[in-house]
This record gives structure tokens, C-alpha cells and sequence, in this order.
């Protein structure tokens, strides 16, 4: 793997930082974090613009500094928009200094994508600096879904108009009136809200991406539609109405979901939707049924991916103590005087 991302053959090189990157980000590979951090300005600089994109994405497992930051948004000036994208991304994720000055930067930029990208991100913090080019966005199918998630992100008013205005197209997708529905009723409109509802009743592909919603909202009237789709085994959305019960700490949610985890002729999608909802609901119960199930697990797949959400879990529980603890102590500390 080190000899691909360390070849001078470039397509051995893309190969070899995508394998590098997955091993490092699943941080169960000491060599290759290490391996990763010793590499990570190299390939940031390197010529393929996919290895620069790739390195990005791991801005995270190299350690904060501000040489770190600094690195990172060089590449908002980089040749190529798709590296430029990410760059706008991974400054916004990892919130990387003064990071929403320097993406509104990129609000001006040649490229569709990268202005998209830096008005998505920038709503995610509520910043309505790009929302034009949000609403501009509705207009291109390829940018939609993500652009009606970006304006319910933004959480304004402002954005009701042109989200009723898409929805009452008559002959817009399905998928795309449900994702809007599902931004409308984040807003507070009951027109969205009662259109996620409807979605469940069709138990077709559109019920998932409703379930998801309607988990997500808090929305307790689709509790008793939520639980017939998450008793059928054949429908689509099975996962996201077992998910979305956890969400919504429904009543028997947490034995409906260690039943599914715990039964060994379940599907593994199932099994693995239902681990997911038990991590939401994170109770005692719920994580010893994530350790028994992991435990016994023969399926490799689910036995992967149930450590990982333990692995989650831990992670979760040690960064809540540290920020437990910092309260304590700043509360325990002494007023200066004055």
C-alpha cells in the first residue's frame, strides 16, 4: 500500500491514498494513521488532483494545529473545483479556524459546485450568505435534494417561499416533494408535515426518506405507522421506521430493536438498522444487547459493524466525561477578583 502512495505512477497513487485514507479513517490501523500523518502535506501537494481531494477528507486524523488549518485551506485556491469543493467541506466540518470568512470567499467562485458547496456549508451554521444560490440551486436536479436539506438547514423564514414554490410544482419527483415536505415541516409548516405523514400510507420507495424525516422532526403522531412498517419485513422502509422509533423514544422501541439485533434469521441489513436505533437510544440495555450480538456475531459484516458502533459509543461517552469534567471545574474555580 505505502510503495502505491509513494510511486510516481499517479494512478497508483490515487489507488494507494484511497486504501491508505479507508484504513487510517477507521482508526483500528495504528501504522496507517501513522503512516497517513507522516504523508499527509505530500499529498495534499501532490499532482493528481484526487489525492489532494482524498488527503482532504483526512484532515481530521492529523493533528490540530495551525500549520494543519493553513494546509487545509490553500487548497480553496487549488486548479481543480472538485478539490476546491472538498476544501470548502472540511473547512466547514472540522470548523477550521476562521473558516466561514474564508469559504464565503469561494461564493464568487468559476465553478457551479464550489459555489454550491460554500452556500451549503455556510447554511449549516446559519450563515445566509449564499442563500441565492441555494434557491438557484432548486432549479437543477443534480443539486435539488441537497439544496432543500441546505435552506431547512439555514432554519429561516426566508426560505419558505422558495421551498413552497418548488413543492407546489405539479410535476416535480416524488423524492424530491417528500425532501421538501421534510424541509418545509423543519420550518413549521403543517402542508409538509401532513405530506410526510401521507408518505408512510404508500409503503413504496418514498416511505423511507419520510420515516427519516418524521424520526428526525420528533413527529409522535407517526409512531403507530412507523411500527407497522417496522413490522413488515418486506418493506423498504423497514430501516428508517426501526431507526426512527428510536428517535422518537417510542414506547417498546428499544425490545422491538434488541428483538430484530438479537434474532439470527433477520436479514443483516435489519439486524444492522436495528443496532443503529439502539445506538440512538444508547441505554444500558441497548448497549448490552450491542455487546452480546457482537459477541456471538459469525456474520463478519455485522460483527464489523457492531464493534464500530460500540467503538462510537465509547468515543461519545469519553468526550461527554471530558466536557463534564471542564464544567465542574469551571464552575468549582474561584471568581477573580476584582
Amino acid at each position: 500500500m505505502l510503495d502505491a502512495v509513494d510511486s510516481a505512477d499517479g494512478g497508483a497513487r490515487v489507488d494507494g491514498s484511497a486504501l491508505l485514507v479507508a484504513r487510517a479513517r477507521e482508526g483500528r490501523d495504528p501504522e496507517a494513521v501513522a503512516a497517513l500523518v507522516a504523508r499527509w502535506p505530500k499529498l495534499l501537494a501532490d499532482p493528481e488532483d484526487q489525492v489532494r481531494r482524498r488527503a482532504l477528507t483526512a484532515t481530521g486524523i492529523v493533528p490540530a494545529s495551525p500549520e494543519r488549518d493553513l494546509a487545509a485551506f490553500a487548497l480553496l485556491d487549488d486548479k481543480h473545483p472538485q478539490v476546491r469543493a472538498q476544501a470548502v467541506w472540511t473547512a466547514a466540518q472540522l470548523a477550521l479556524g476562521a473558516w466561514a470568512g474564508r469559504v464565503k470567499g469561494r461564493l464568487g467562485d468559476a465553478s457551479a459546485m464550489v459555489r454550491f458547496a460554500a452556500a451549503a456549508a455556510l447554511a449549516q451554521a446559519q450563515d445566509a450568505a449564499g442563500f441565492d444560490e441555494l434557491v438557484a440551486a432548486l432549479d437543477d436536479p443534480t443539486t435539488r435534494l441537497e439544496a432543500i436539506q441546505a435552506l431547512a438547514d439555514l432554519g429561516s423564514d426566508h426560505a419558505l417561499a422558495p421551498l413552497h414554490s418548488l413543492f407546489e410544482r405539479p410535476l416535480l419527483d416524488g423524492m424530491d416533494k417528500v425532501q421538501c415536505a421534510g424541509a418545509l415541516a423543519k420550518l413549521g409548516d403543517e402542508a409538509g408535515r401532513a405530506h410526510l405523514l401521507d408518505a408512510l400510507d404508500g409503503n413504496d420507495d418514498l416511505a423511507p426518506l419520510a420515516a427519516g424525516w418524521l424520526g428526525d422532526l420528533g413527529v409522535t403522531e407517526a409512531i403507530s405507522k412507523l411500527e407497522a412498517l417496522a413490522e413488515d419485513p418486506s418493506s423498504m422502509a423497514r430501516g428508517p421506521a426501526l431507526q426512527a422509533l428510536a428517535a422518537l423514544h417510542a414506547d417498546g422501541a428499544e425490545a422491538r430493536l434488541v428483538r430484530v439485533l438479537s434474532d439470527d434469521g433477520e436479514e443483516t441489513e435489519a439486524r444492522l438498522d436495528a443496532a443503529e436505533g439502539l445506538a440512538l437510544l444508547a441505554t444500558p440495555g441497548a448497549r448490552n444487547a450491542l455487546e452480546e450480538t457482537a459477541g456471538r456475531a459469525q456474520d463478519d459484516e455485522l460483527r464489523g459493524a457492531l464493534e464500530d458502533i460500540l467503538q462510537q459509543l465509547e468515543v461519545r461517552d469519553q468526550a461527554q466525561a471530558a466536557q463534564a469534567a471542564q464544567a465542574a471545574q469551571a464552575a468549582a474555580k474561584p471568581p477573580e477578583a476584582t
